[in-house]
Parts: C-alpha cells; structure tokens; sequence
C-alpha cells in the first residue's frame, strides 16, 4: 500500500501511530474500550491540538488543507488503539462549514470544533432504517429561519454532542444546518448481549431554526450532503481497518500459543487458516480503499467506488463473524474474554453502516443515476449545438 502514499503521508501515518501509542494501553482497555469515558472530552481536546479536527479544512479557515486519505490515515490509527470516539464525525463536520457557503455566521463554531472545544456529529448518513420513517427531514421556509420535522438515522456514540449537523429536503433541493442537541430527541437501543449500541435515531419534532444555522443552501446541498456521507464512511472503514489489524494480532498471539499444547491441534491449524483468509481479505480492503481515497483526493473517484469499499468491508465483518462462531465451537476462550470483545467489536461494521445488500443496491443505484446524468448532459450539449447552428442560419 506505501506505493500509494507520498512522504508526507507516510510521516502523517508514523506520527498517528505513535500519538496513539502515547495515549492509549490496550492491555488497560480490556472489557473497558466501549463504556463512557468522562475522560473523552479532554481527550478530543489532545487530539485537536495534533490537528486531527482541521485535517480536511482549507488553510485559509484555519485548517492543514489536506485530503481524505490523510484523514483515513489518523482514522486508521486510532482504530488500531481502539479510541472510538468520533474522530472522523467532528473533522468532516468541520470540513463542511468551512465549504458551507451559507455558514457565514459559523466562524466561531468551526474554531470551537476544529479546537476540541464543541462537538458536531453529523447525521447525514443515508443508512436505511427498517420499519421506520424513511422520508428523512422535510424543512419549510419560516419568517427568518426554517421549520425541521422528520427524523434520521445517527450513529452512536458515548460523548453527547453539542450539535447535530442534518440535511433536510425542499421542493427545491437539500438544506444543511448545524442543531443543537439539546433540541432534538436522541433514541438508542442496544443490542441484546452486546455491549454495542445500534443505529439511532433522531427526531426532529417541528422545530424553529434560525437562518444564522444554517451551513449550506440548495445550490451546495446535495453535493455537500453527498461528500459528508462518503467521506465519513470511507474515514470510518479506515478505523475498522486499524481495529481488524489490532483483532488479527491478538487471535494471532492466541492460537501460536494454543498451537504448542498436543490438545487442540487439529482445532488450531484450521482456525490458523481461516485466520490467514481474514488477513487476505483485510490486506484487500485496505489497498481498495486508499486506492479510492487517493482518486477522491485526485478529483477523479466517484460514489459508486466509496459504495464498493462499503461492501468490501461488510464482506470482511462477515468473516470476522464467521471466524468468532468457529473459535467459539472448537476452543474454550473463558480466559480469552478480550479477545472475543475485539472479535466481537470487528463484526460491527454492517450494523452501524449498512449491510453488504444495501450497500451493493447503493452502487447499482449510483450506477444508474451516472448512466442518467450522462444521458442528460449529452442531450443538452445537442441541445445547445442544435440553438448554435440555427442562430448561425438565422444571422
């Protein structure tokens, strides 16, 4: 994969690792790693001064004026250290209200995110929500503001934010504003015997938000909509990939050990080459997606590639999933209990970010609306050659 990165790249990536390495024990972490931690707060704020909020954001607001591999890079970083605050979330928020061109009034929140001071997490995700709502967020022109009713999708998370970043629809397009959250209703439910959070959701009960909230008009909406929701998720396959790593070393460790004892050799060697096939499929993932993050960063990628990652990742939790089923029927891990939480946390991908279907649906989807858009552009490129030779004829 180090042929796809520059120099500055690589630093960025030796510089993540050992920042992580100086904040996190994993042994310390063991059955810890995903209960609130009233030390998170400060935390954001050591990360904030590494400059992990202002990734993305132009130098001209402020930030390093770097890309999406770069992000990926930190977001990898921390996986691999199990921090799972929401790294990715508050530097793509940032990254959006520096590009908002409606979000002239945001200069001091974006200098609170980009600080660790405030929190954003967007809830722009385009994650479908089964029996339930699917219209997303409708807002009404108000006198001086708008008015939001609907609900969306959300990833958890153990810190409360102090805005959600939500785009909502018009007959003319898609809004993008910044809400307090103190204003919104915030449903969780956890999933039965694990310690992981589902998909939430956010409801917008008919609310008035002021015109200085808002971060982009329709002529930006759908496009920055559109960037928010891939790059969070090609960020936070990113993370995946760093906590997969940390999950393959450990079950690694375990089964070298194991395969010294006379018991359990015919159960280790085939764990031992299940294993080998994760790590395949992992060394796979992780070139495809800085192969794709490399062309976003080039101008030249598109969403079908982020939806296809997706996938690639999803099939990969699937292994994982596979792989913990396996480890459990053949060996006894009660002393093992760490390393079944990381097995465990590695299946979380499709639960949190869309199944391997959806995301494969996405992708034809996202196929077809190109094939449309060409179509369209094509036509009216005739279109306006047909106008040109006739106004030619009539002069």
């Amino acid at each position: 994969m180090d042929f796809l990165l520059s120099k500055e790249q690589k630093l960025l990536r030796q510089i993540s690792s050992d920042f992580v390495a100086s904040i996190t024990n994993i042994d310390s972490l063991q059955g810890k790693f995903e209960v609130d931690d009233p030390k998170s707060r400060s935390r954001l704020k050591v990360m904030a001064a590494e400059g992990w909020f202002s990734i993305m954001v132009s130098s001209r607001t402020g930030g390093l004026g770097l890309g999406v591999t770069d992000q990926t890079l930190v977001m990898e970083a921390a996986g691999e250290g199990l921090i799972m605050d929401p790294i990715a979330e508050i530097g793509v928020a940032a990254w959006a209200i520096s590009v908002g061109e409606a979000a002239t009034g945001l200069g001091h929140l974006l200098s609170d995110l980009m600080a660790g001071e405030k929190l954003v997490i967007p809830a722009v995700y385009e994650t479908q929500i089964k029996d339930f709502d699917r219209k997303g967020v409708v807002s009404t022109n108000e006198h001086h503001g708008y008015q939001l009713n609907g609900y969306k999708s959300i990833i958890p998370f153990t810190i409360t934010p102090d805005y959600y970043l939500v785009d909502a629809s018009t007959q003319d397009g898609k809004l993008i504003y910044v809400i307090q959250s103190e204003k919104l209703d915030q449903i969780f439910d956890k999933k039965q015997k694990t310690n992981i959070l589902n998909i939430g959701i956010l409801r917008i009960p008919g609310i008035f938000i002021n015109e200085d909230a808002l971060v982009s008009g329709r002529k930006q909406g759908s496009r920055i909509a559109s960037n928010i929701h891939d790059r969070l998720l090609l960020a936070n396959i990113g993370k995946y990939i760093g906590l997969a790593q940390i999950t393959l070393n450990r079950a690694r460790e375990d089964l070298i050990a194991r395969s010294g004892s006379d018991d359990h050799i015919e159960e280790v060697d085939s764990l031992q080459s299940h294993l080998k096939s994760i790590v395949t499929l992992h060394e796979k993932l992780k070139l495809f997606l800085y192969k794709t993050c490399k062309v976003i960063d080039e101008g030249q990628g598109n969403r079908v590639m982020v939806a296809e990652v997706a996938a690639a990742a999803c099939k990969l939790a699937t292994h994982f999933s596979e792989f913990m089923a396996e480890i459990q029927r053949r060996l006894d891990l009660k002393d093992e209990q760490f390393l079944m939480q990381l097995l465990n946390t590695a299946t979380y991908f499709p639960l949190l970010y869309g199944k391997l279907e959806e995301h494969k649906e996405r992708a034809k989807r996202l196929i077809l609306e190109e094939e449309r858009i060409k179509v369209t552009k094509k036509k009216h490129r005739r279109q306006k050659r047909r106008r040109s030779v006739f106004s030619k004829i009539n002069n």
